[in-house]
């Protein structure tokens, strides 16, 4: 059978960088964790960049994926020290641990809906999973052989509060649990019009589209701070103006109680520290007030990609983005969102720390602007996708041909 020898820790070094498919950040904000589907990369930042990279390093791991599931979608940092959870979705599903003395055996994602669990969270050991289309999670506690059945049909958004709290999330309520079991026998009510993107790091907000370019905001206080609607109360209708007696209302229904109009539409949206923070398909970041504002506008906003931002991740005073930066190339950055200019500067997670290819060093010692080259003609290669191949080549041998050229002259 197949030993947790089989996979550990492998350090690599890249010409070109993955594509990132999922991140997740450390709860102090200085690790960052990112997956191509395949492999998992561990972060540092700032400071030594890539620490390792984790995944299947002999044969045996990678041909026996009907025993220990490959690919790995989703990743979480366990809170233990420096140790990881990671979900393979190839094969079998499972659930692999990586840590500073390599990989534990792979706890197996059974039952008969584990071909849909997308999902992954981690808090002080305890992890997880579940699925959007399933009857709800399943809670790993740590060291255990045996999950916890947590009913909750259609979840479809989840997180750990710091104090360990989970918050589940579907279209129509919001529970809590503690160590695997319901914080109470209420449920919160929620009147969302699609299925909730996020949940905020403290549990008491729920962000949904309203529609495609509009997010709505759901407050949702814990216990007795919950204001019961008066009897006979009318049905407000929601507006991106609100008064506080409707917002006692619409807190009490489990209604939108902002809502957060975009340019475009909303693909990401996270929130922490009493901000709400959102992407677009357009690549722009905005930074919300999550409560209280009459008439909301962005606090701050800024374009960090090129193209859609896919992920945001928010822990303090620190911001993860994933976002489309180039051709089918999705990469991390991890931003600082206080007390910054506008806009803030980034932590590069990738791509930037690997050592250029051969032949972008080529283009740097020529002096030439590869990247600014490269944002100019990707439109008309777009534009002429049969010829795109034959031309990149072409173009491609021209430009190395007087890089090197221009190079030459420089050194003479």
């Amino acid at each position: 059978s197949l030993q947790a020898s089989d996979w550990a820790v492998a350090r690599h070094s890249f010409d070109v960088p993955p594509p990132v498919h999922a991140a997740a950040l450390a709860p102090r904000g200085m690790r960052v964790a990112t997956t191509d589907s395949i492999r998992v990369f561990d972060w540092q930042l700032p400071g030594p960049g890539l620490r390792a990279v984790l995944g299947a390093h002999r044969a045996a791991a990678a041909q026996a994926p009907s025993e220990t599931g490959w690919g790995f979608a989703q990743v979480a940092f366990t809170g233990r020290g420096d140790e990881l959870v990671a979900l393979a979705t190839r094969g079998r599903k499972a659930l692999w641990w990586f840590g500073p003395q390599g990989a534990r055996a792979p706890w197996p994602v059974d039952g008969p809906e584990a071909h849909a669990v997308d999902g992954l969270l981690a808090h002080e050991g305890a992890v997880v999973v579940w699925s959007a289309v399933g009857a709800g999670l399943r809670w790993l506690p740590e060291g255990a052989t045996r999950s916890l059945e947590l009913p909750h049909e259609d979840v479809a958004a989840a997180t750990f509060t710091t104090d360990g709290t989970l918050v589940s999330a579907s279209r129509t309520l919001l529970r809590r649990w503690r160590q695997g079991q319901r914080e109470s026998d209420e449920d919160q009510p929620l009147k969302l019009n699609h299925n909730p993107m996020a949940v905020s790091d403290d549990g008491t907000l729920v962000m949904a589209l309203h529609d495609e370019r509009t997010l709505a905001v759901v407050e949702v206080p814990r216990g007795d701070s919950v204001p019961a609607a008066a009897p006979g109360a009318p049905n407000f209708q929601v507006s991106t103006r609100t008064s506080p007696a409707a917002s006692s209302h619409l807190v009490s229904q489990g209604l939108p109680h902002m809502l957060l109009p975009h340019e475009s539409a909303v693909t990401a949206v996270c929130a922490c520290g009493g901000v709400v923070v959102t992407g677009a398909a357009d690549g722009v970041l905005r930074v919300w007030r999550a409560t209280g504002a009459v008439e909301p506008r962005p606090l701050r906003e800024w374009a960090a990609y090129p193209g859609r931002v896919s992920l945001l991740a928010c822990r303090g005073e620190r911001l993860l983005s994933v976002g489309a930066s180039g051709r089918a190339q999705h990469h991390a950055l991890l931003w600082d969102l206080p007390g910054r200019a506008q806009p803030p500067e980034p932590h590069v997670v990738a791509p930037r720390v690997w050592p250029p290819s051969w032949h972008l060093r080529v283009l740097l010692a020529s002096g030439l602007d590869a990247e600014a080259s490269a944002a100019r003609i990707e439109p008309l290669f777009d534009a002429l996708e049969p010829l795109a191949a034959p031309l990149g080549v072409g173009v491609w041998t021209l430009t190395l041909l007087g890089a090197g050229w221009l190079a030459r002259r420089r050194r003479g």
